[in-house]
């Protein structure tokens, strides 16, 4: 089973209505970084040579900040 977590700016949400409750915005503006199985907890935003990647996946990460050293990580917890 498919999951969507919505992330806009340094926040994420596991739910379409929180997100919209709490932003204010259209869901169209959000970012949407599709996990399988089970919810995560954190969604990790990886920059470098002025791109970025959202992942859910620790494994991603590390292999993207072994390839780009001086990638910067930030960790956004995901509300329900």
């Amino acid at each position: 089973m498919w999951n969507c977590v919505y992330v806009y700016g340094d926040h994420a949400y596991a739910r379409r209505k929180s997100f919209e409750r709490s932003e204010g915005v259209s869901i169209d503006e959000a970012e949407r970084v599709r996990t399988y199985a089970l919810w995560p907890r954190y969604v990790f935003r990886v920059e470098y040579d002025g791109e970025h990647v959202l992942t859910t996946d620790p494994v991603d990460v590390r292999r993207i900040t072994k390839r780009h050293p001086v990638a910067d990580v930030t960790v956004i917890q995901i509300v329900n």
